[in-house]
């Protein structure tokens, strides 16, 4: 194993720009906050929502449902609520971060997925947000045993908004997906098991409200490529960070969201 494992997050970073990296590790941040910032907590309140919402089918064995189900989206709001308070502190809102409307996507998220759950009594549930401290801290959003036997990892994605035309798009860009990767290669040596596939469970808002679980099977030789060149990434950011003096600013400072925040 690596000596200098990061997380798929931190090393998201470093790939968009090393000095963008360094500034976050820092603990460096805009002084503005809007959309991105927005998009981010509702994903954030989803994510430990429907954590809690499988920890129940885990401890229970069936769907929950009635009261439990309004907890669940409770915790998911509580989370996203804490977010709001500790970023508002110390940044400025701009009239594209709206508190009241991020809890109503929360909640409107967490409703939804709930009644649409895919997963069905025949897959095992075997984990939720799970740590993999031995891996960079990378966290799983579920672990499961397909119907067919095959252990997989499910990552969550939450988009606020997706057009139609862009939807194949989008699917798509998670082919090759650098934490997909990760997950599989870190939960696989934890279950010392073969992880075989993944799955992306797409939760789209508007337009339409949608959401739709897309599988991606992971071929051995590629996930050993890509831990080959995932160690070589590590080794480099180990590098900058004892010597900053090497950092680098990409000359393509942008990303989806626009240009860098920094």
């Amino acid at each position: 194993m690596a000596n200098n494992v990061l997380s798929p997050s931190q090393t998201r970073d470093w790939g968009f720009c090393p000095l963008y990296w360094y500034l976050r590790r820092e603990r460096w941040s805009p002084t503005r906050v809007g959309f991105k910032e927005a998009a981010a907590i509702v994903g954030s309140g989803f994510a430990a929502g429907v954590a809690s919402y499988n920890h129940l089918r885990i401890s229970s064995g069936s769907k929950p449902s009635g009261d439990m189900v309004d907890a669940v989206v409770g915790t998911g709001k509580e989370v996203a609520n804490y977010h709001i308070t500790s970023l508002v502190k110390d940044h400025r809102p701009d009239d594209k971060f709206d508190a009241t409307a991020i809890l109503t996507d929360v909640e409107a998220a967490l409703y939804y997925y709930i009644e649409n759950d895919p997963f069905d009594l025949s897959w095992k549930i075997l984990d939720a947000e799970l740590t993999l401290p031995n891996h960079g801290n990378a966290r799983i959003d579920l672990g499961v045993e397909t119907p067919d036997g095959v252990l997989a990892v499910v990552d969550y994605k939450v988009k606020m908004n997706l057009q139609a035309r862009w939807y194949d798009a989008e699917v798509n860009k998670y082919m090759w997906d650098h934490s997909m990767y990760h997950y599989a290669w870190g939960y696989g040596e934890q279950k010392e098991r073969t992880v075989e596939r993944y799955y992306i469970g797409l939760l789209v808002l508007r337009p339409i409200k949608s959401f739709k679980l897309h599988p991606y099977t992971i071929h051995p030789q590629s996930l050993q490529d890509w831990k080959h060149f995932a160690e070589n990434s590590w080794d480099a950011m180990a590098t900058h960070r004892e010597h900053p003096e090497l950092l680098t600013r990409n000359p393509a400072h942008k990303n989806e969201y626009g240009p860098c925040p920094f």
